[in-house]
């Protein structure tokens, strides 16, 4: 069977954005015919775009962190003077929680992904440098010198608070995580009453 221009990178395509999506979902753990089957595609074909599942596994970071930056900093940037804030609000909201294969990879996969070979870990790196640069350039209510620090603080924050609300499996204590966040990363923004 003859296939169009274009076929193999499109196919490639759908099997990264699957695997983004599934890994920050369920994790690292779906074998290759797993996903292959989810997309309709034999395990066999899965060589033909990826030597390895180390391989996929980088590609899916890349996708899930290029949607994840996209989609939060298309909401913070909405307000460029409110951006950190927006940030922070679209970070915590309950959807972020509920809908993890739309999320952020930090609170899904950082534990596993601490458990991989180096390849991985140095892709991930790389893709955190740019997290933490991204939020460095909106977070101008903090000096210069004292931004990098704060940067680390406030990634921790995010991602540690989503991860814990996501583990409980009571409602009030999830919300919880989330407010308390919330409050913390927003309090220099309120005005005295």
């Amino acid at each position: 069977m003859r296939y169009h221009a274009g076929h193999s990178e499109s196919t490639r395509k759908r099997i990264v954005q699957h695997a983004a999506r599934r890994f920050r979902a369920s994790g690292l753990t779906p074998g290759i015919g797993k996903l292959m089957q989810e997309v309709g595609l034999t395990h066999g074909g899965f060589y033909a775009h990826f030597s390895s599942k180390n391989h996929l596994i980088r590609a899916a970071l890349v996708q899930a962190v290029e949607e994840m930056m996209e989609r939060l900093f298309r909401a913070a940037l909405r307000s460029p003077d409110r951006a950190f804030e927006r940030l922070v609000l679209a970070y915590l909201h309950q959807s972020h929680c509920e809908e993890p294969e739309k999320g952020c990879t930090l609170p899904s996969l950082a534990a596993e992904i601490s458990r991989q070979d180096e390849e991985v870990r140095d892709e991930f790196t790389v893709l955190l440098k740019r997290m933490i640069e991204a939020i460095e350039g909106i977070s101008l209510h903090v000096p210069e010198k004292e931004r990098r620090e704060h940067t680390l603080m406030v990634l921790s924050t995010l991602s540690g608070s989503v991860m814990l609300a996501r583990a409980v499996s009571d409602p009030a204590l999830q919300q919880a995580f989330l407010d308390s966040a919330r409050n913390v990363l927003l309090r220099p923004f309120r005005r005295p009453e």
